[in-house]
C-alpha cells in the first residue's frame, strides 16, 4: 500500500475517507453506482490536473489526494475484491490523513492584527485539533507613507513566531484554512488569491475594519475573495443583510460569528497602558478626544473623508482647547492622499506635523497599536472610518462627521444615538460636553451596541470562530466528496442517468467595448463549483480588445473551465449576427448566454441550473432571479422577475407568461439557462433583429408552450448602461437600430398573436408602447442632434411631444419650488401692490408702475403654485406607470 508520510492534509483525508466509506457501504448494501462513482473521480481528477500553478508543484497533500482518487478509480474499475481493496485504501488513507487541521494566517500592518489576534491566539490555546502558521505578507499602496518592515514588528514587539512570505513553504504545509484580513491584491503575487485559491481550498476572510458605508460597498462586498470566501465573518447581522443586496454570492457565505476587534474590549476595558513621555505630558489628567480622519477625502468622489471640509477647523479647536487633551491619529493614508492629490505639498504635511507634535495638548499617534487611542481617549471624533462602529464596544461618546449619513448601515440608528456635526459649531459643542463629562445619549448608545454587535455567550469571539470553522470544516468533509459534486444536482441519481445529469454546459460572454468589465464576469464563472463548462468568450469588433491577455488571464484563473475559446470579430456585426457566428463555437448540451458587464451572483448559479434539469429532464429553459443594478453595481434598482411577476412564473403556464413578456421583457439573458435543443426549436436567433437576441426567442417559446422552469433564487447581477440607455458607448444610429428592433419585434411576435393576452396586459401592450417606446425614441433619436429651432419644431408639432418636453422640464426644475416660500413671496407681492396702486405724490407713476409689476408677479406666483400640485400629482403617477411598465 501507498505510504506518502502523512502528506493529506486534515480536509482531503476527511474527502477520501467518507468517499470511501460511502462506496463499501453501498457495495455491501447492494446499492452500488459505479459510473456515478467513476464519473465523480474522474471530474475530480480533472480538476486537480487542470489546475496550473505559479508554485510549480501541486501541494504535497495535493499530490497524494490525487494519487488515492487514481487508486480508487483504478479499483472500481477492476471489480476483483473490491470491498477488500477499498477497505485497504481507507486503513491507509487513515493513516495518512495529518490528525490537525493546518491553519495559515496571513498578516500585514501591525495596525490590522487586532481583527486576528483573539483568533490566532485561540488556535495556539486548541493545539490538540489546530496546527498554526502565520506568515508576514508585504502591503503596498500608492499613498502609503509608511515604509516600515513590519516583520520585526510582530517578531520583536507583539512576540509571535512569524515568517516571512519567503521562508514559508506553502507547498509542504498544504494548509486546510487561511484566514485573510484585506481583499486586495497589494500584496506579493505568490499570496494573491487568484493563485491562493489553486492551493488551499477554504479561506476564511475577517475583515480588518468593519463595514460601515455603502460608499464603499465595493471593499466590502465585491472584490474576488468575497466571492472565494469560505467563511466571511461579520459583526452583526446588518452585515449579511448588506452582503446579500450587494454582494455577489447573495449572502450565502456571510457568518455572523462576531468581530474579533471586541475581544480586545471585553476582556480589558479601559486600562493603563505605558505610554511615552511626550504623551503623559499632554494627557495630564485631561479629558481626552480622540480624532480619526479617514483619507477617502476627493469631494467629487463617493469618498466617506470629511477633513477637506473640517480638517483644519477641527484642528484649529483643538489648538484653542488648551484643557483637552487630542489624540490624532488619521488614517494611515491620509497624509499620502492630500500629497498625492496635491492638496497639500510635503512641506505643509512635515510643517502640520510638526506644529502637532510641538503643541501642548495634541498627540500625534503613529503608532502600531491604535487600541493604546481607543483605551486613553474619552471619546471619539471621526467620519468615515470603521472606528464608528468598532469605538462602540467602549460604550464612550461618539461624533460623526459625516459626509453622507445616508450612506451608513446604521444611520437611522446613528441618527438617534450618535453626535452628528453638520459643520464646525456642532463639533465645538461636542468638546465641551466631553469637558463637562456630559453624555446624555449613553444608555441608548449602549442598547445600539447590545442589538447591532454580536457577542457570543461562554467564549471569545476568537474562540467563537475557531470552534466553528472546525465543525463546518470536519462537517462539509465528512459529507464527502460524491456530496460536495452531486448535491446541486440530486443525490439519487442513477448510472442510467449519470451522464445527462452530469453535462457540459456552454457559458458564451459577449463583449463590446467593455474589456475592463469582462475580468469580473469571468472571476464569478471561475468561482462556479460545477466543474463541466466550456467557456466561449466572443468580441464584437471592439479596437482594444486584447485576446491573448484574456487567454493568459483564463490560463492562470480557472480551474473548473473544460475548454475554452476566445473570439475577435474584425468588424461590429450586430448582437444577433454575432450570437449567431458565435454559437457555431458551443459544444454544451446548455447554454447561458451574457454580457461582459453581467455577473452572476452565486457560485453555485451554475450547478442551480443542472440540477433543475435533472429534475426536468423535458424542460427547454429556466429563469432564475436577478439584480438590476446601477452601471456602478452599488444600487439595486430592482429584481427581475418583481414579486408581482414571479406567480405567473409560478404557474407554469406559457400562454399567461407569453401575455405579460409580450409587452414587457421580465428577464435578462444572465439569469437564464436553455438547452440546446430550445434554441433550435425555434430556429435560433432570429437574424431579423440586429441588437435584440433574446426577447424574440423568449416571446418564440413560450407562444409554441415551452414555459421556463422558475427557479426562486438571485443567480445573477446586470447593470443599466446598455443600448437602450442614452449614453456614450453607443452612438444615436446603434440606439436607432435598438429601438427599430422594438418596433419590428411588436409588429412580428407581438401584434398577429394579440388574441393571446389578457386584457389588462394588452390595454399595458399600447400603454407601454406610447409611454416607454415611443417617448424614449422621441428624446434619444428624434431630438438627438436638431438645433434649437429645429427640436422647437419638432415639439411642437405634436401635442404629445409637447407634453413629455413640458413634463420633462418641470421634473427637472421643480425642486427649485419651494411651495410654502412661494406662497408667501406672493402673498407679500399682493399686499406691496395695493398700497402702491393707491398711493399719491410725485413719483404716483412710477409707483403704480412697481404696484402692477408687484400684482402681476404675485398672481402669477399664486398660479404657479396652485397648478404645481396637481402637476406634482399627476406626474408622479405617470413616473409610477413607467416605472409598472418597465418593472
Amino acid at each position: 500500500m501507498m505510504r506518502t508520510g502523512k502528506k493529506l492534509n486534515r480536509s482531503s483525508g476527511l474527502f477520501l475517507q467518507s468517499l470511501c466509506k460511502q462506496l463499501i457501504n453501498d457495495i455491501l448494501n447492494n446499492n452500488y453506482q459505479k459510473k456515478l462513482y467513476f464519473e465523480v473521480l474522474r471530474l475530480e481528477i480533472q480538476r486537480l490536473c487542470n489546475e496550473k500553478t505559479i508554485y510549480g508543484n501541486k501541494t504535497s497533500s495535493d499530490q497524494a489526494y490525487q494519487a488515492f482518487l487514481c487508486q480508487l478509480e483504478g479499483t472500481i474499475s477492476s471489480e476483483n475484491n473490491t470491498v477488500k481493496c477499498l477497505e485497504e485504501i481507507l486503513e491507509t488513507i487513515v493513516k495518512e490523513t495529518r490528525d490537525k487541521l493546518h491553519v495559515l494566517f496571513l498578516v500585514q500592518e501591525p495596525a490590522c492584527w487586532p481583527s486576528l489576534e483573539s483568533v490566532y491566539y485561540a488556535s495556539l490555546e486548541n493545539k490538540q485539533d489546530f496546527n498554526t502558521s502565520i506568515v508576514y505578507t508585504h502591503f503596498e499602496h500608492k499613498n502609503i507613507t509608511d515604509t516600515n518592515d513590519h516583520y520585526h514588528t510582530y517578531l520583536n514587539d507583539i512576540k509571535i513566531p512569524i515568517l516571512r512570505e519567503s521562508e514559508y513553504n506553502l507547498e509542504e504545509d498544504s494548509p486546510d484554512v487561511a484566514f485573510i484580513l484585506k481583499p486586495y491584491n497589494n500584496v506579493p503575487p505568490k499570496y494573491q488569491i487568484k493563485n491562493l485559491q489553486k492551493v488551499i481550498r477554504r479561506f476564511v476572510y475577517i475583515p480588518y475594519g468593519m463595514e460601515v458605508t455603502t460608499d464603499l460597498i465595493e471593499y466590502g462586498f465585491q472584490y474576488y475573495l468575497h466571492y472565494k470566501a469560505w467563511r466571511h465573518c461579520a459583526y452583526g447581522e446588518i452585515v449579511k443583510h448588506y452582503g446579500s443586496q450587494y454582494g455577489y454570492r447573495n449572502g450565502e457565505n456571510i457568518v455572523v460569528w462576531g468581530h474579533p476587534k471586541a475581544d480586545h474590549f471585553r476582556s480589558n476595558g479601559k486600562k493603563t497602558c505605558l505610554l511615552p513621555l511626550d504623551w503623559e505630558e499632554k494627557l495630564k489628567g485631561k479629558k481626552t478626544i480622540l480624532w480619526t480622519p479617514h483619507h477617502y477625502i476627493t469631494l467629487d468622489s463617493e469618498g466617506t473623508g470629511t477633513w477637506l471640509n473640517l480638517g483644519e477647523k477641527i484642528l484649529n479647536l483643538a489648538y484653542q482647547n488648551k484643557d483637552i487633551a487630542y489624540i490624532f491619529r488619521p488614517h494611515p493614508h491620509l497624509i499620502g492622499a492630500l500629497i498625492n492629490n496635491k492638496y497639500m505639498s510635503s512641506q505643509s504635511v512635515e510643517a502640520m506635523i510638526c506644529k502637532i507634535k510641538n503643541s501642548e495638548n495634541i498627540i500625534y499617534d503613529d503608532t502600531a497599536d491604535y487600541r493604546i487611542a481607543f483605551d486613553l481617549a474619552d471619546a471619539i471624533i471621526t467620519d468615515g472610518t470603521t472606528f464608528c462602529v468598532e469605538f462602540l464596544y467602549t460604550g464612550r461618546p461618539i461624533l460623526l462627521t459625516p459626509r453622507n449619513i445616508k450612506g451608513f448601515y446604521l444611520y437611522e440608528e446613528m441618527i438617534k444615538n450618535y453626535y452628528i456635526a453638520e459643520d464646525i459649531n456642532d463639533v465645538a459643542e461636542y468638546i465641551d460636553m466631553i469637558r463637562n463629562d456630559k453624555d446624555p445619549l449613553r444608555e441608548k448608545r449602549i442598547t445600539m451596541r447590545d442589538d447591532v454587535l454580536f457577542i457570543p455567550e461562554g467564549c471569545s469571539v476568537g474562540e467563537n470562530i475557531m470552534n466553528n470553522v472546525k465543525h463546518n470544516l470536519e462537517e462539509e468533509c465528512e459529507n464527502g466528496l460524491l456530496a460536495s459534486y452531486l448535491s446541486d444536482i440530486g443525490s439519487t441519481l442513477s448510472s442510467r442517468t449519470l451522464l445527462k445529469q452530469v453535462p457540459l454546459i456552454s457559458i458564451l460572454v459577449l463583449c463590446y467595448k467593455n474589456q475592463d468589465l469582462l475580468y469580473e464576469m469571468l472571476d464569478s464563472i471561475f468561482v462556479q463549483d460545477y466543474q463541466r463548462i466550456q467557456l466561449v468568450i466572443s468580441d464584437d469588433g471592439s479596437s482594444d480588445f486584447d485576446k491573448n491577455m484574456i487567454e493568459q488571464y483564463i490560463r492562470l484563473n480557472s480551474s473548473n473551465i473544460e475548454e475554452y475559446i476566445v473570439l475577435n470579430n474584425p468588424v461590429n456585426m450586430g448582437t444577433v449576427k454575432h450570437i449567431i457566428y458565435a454559437m457555431q463555437h458551443v459544444k454544451g448540451d446548455y447554454l447561458v448566454f451574457t454580457a461582459a458587464d453581467d455577473r452572476f451572483s452565486s457560485e453555485k448559479a451554475i450547478s442551480k441550473y443542472i440540477e433543475a434539469f435533472s429534475q426536468n429532464l423535458d424542460a427547454k429553459w429556466i429563469v432564475a432571479r436577478c439584480k438590476i443594478t446601477t452601471p456602478d453595481y452599488k444600487k439595486v434598482i430592482y429584481i427581475a422577475p418583481t414579486d408581482e411577476d414571479i406567480p405567473f412564473f409560478q404557474s407554469g403556464d406559457s400562454q399567461l407568461l407569453f401575455s405579460r413578456w409580450a409587452r414587457r421583457g421580465m428577464g435578462v439573458p444572465c439569469q437564464m439557462c436553455f438547452s440546446r435543443d430550445a434554441i433550435d426549436l425555434v430556429g435560433g436567433f432570429d437574424s431579423n433583429y440586429q441588437y435584440l437576441e433574446d426577447w424574440p426567442l423568449e416571446l418564440k417559446l413560450l407562444r409554441n408552450g415551452f414555459a421556463p422552469i422558475y427557479i426562486d433564487e438571485i443567480t445573477a447581477v446586470h447593470s443599466t448602461g446598455g443600448i437602450s440607455n442614452s449614453n456614450s458607448r453607443y452612438d444615436v444610429l446603434t440606439r436607432k437600430a435598438f429601438y427599430d428592433d422594438k418596433y419590428l419585434l411588436f409588429e412580428r411576435e407581438v401584434e398577429p398573436y394579440k388574441d393571446l393576452m389578457a386584457s389588462d396586459d394588452l390595454r399595458l401592450y399600447e400603454v407601454y408602447r406610447r409611454e416607454i417606446l415611443e417617448r424614449l425614441y422621441f428624446f434619444h433619436i428624434t431630438l438627438y442632434g436638431l438645433s434649437a429651432p429645429a427640436k422647437l419644431k419638432a415639439t411642437i408639432r405634436s401635442p404629445k411631444h409637447l407634453c413629455w418636453v413640458l413634463e420633462q422640464q418641470y421634473l427637472k426644475h421643480r425642486h427649485r419650488l419651494k411651495r410654502k416660500q412661494a406662497c408667501l413671496v406672493a402673498q407679500v407681492l399682493l399686499f406691496c401692490s395695493m398700497f402702491l396702486l393707491n398711493s399719491d405724490g410725485i413719483l404716483e407713476s412710477f409707483y403704480r408702475m412697481l404696484g402692477w409689476v408687484n400684482l402681476v408677479g404675485g398672481v402669477l406666483l399664486m398660479i404657479l403654485v396652485t397648478v404645481s400640485l396637481p402637476m406634482d400629482l399627476f406626474y408622479t403617477w405617470k413616473k409610477k406607470l413607467r416605472s409598472k411598465l418597465v418593472n
